[in-house]
């Protein structure tokens, strides 16, 4: 079975509560890359979820330049979906909010 490959924009409580735990229970998804504003939130993302050397950005418009996603997850604030899953449909990804 081919996997899905996601990208998590925003790592604060949605993304760290139910999103991510909801990814690590599907066979069929792989976390390819990770975006925050904050350095810290993203090393804290990656212990906490054991992600190793895993793409991490702090500027999700480099996310959406990472080869072979599917989608991104945007788990910003509300305020900021809108802008983000434009330029990410503008890529060709699926978006999820």
């Amino acid at each position: 079975m081919k996997k899905v490959k996601v990208g998590i924009i925003g790592l604060g409580g949605i993304s760290t509560v139910a999103h991510m735990p909801g990814y690590l229970e599907m066979d069929n998804v792989e976390i390819a890359a990770i975006c925050d504003i904050n350095p810290e939130k993203i090393d804290r993302f990656k212990e906490k979820f054991n992600l190793g050397e895993i793409p991490s950005f702090t500027d999700y418009k480099e996310l959406l330049e990472v080869d072979g996603l599917d989608f991104v997850d945007i788990c910003t604030p509300n305020y900021l979906h809108s802008i983000i899953a434009v330029d990410a449909l503008n890529k060709g990804l699926h978006v999820f909010c």
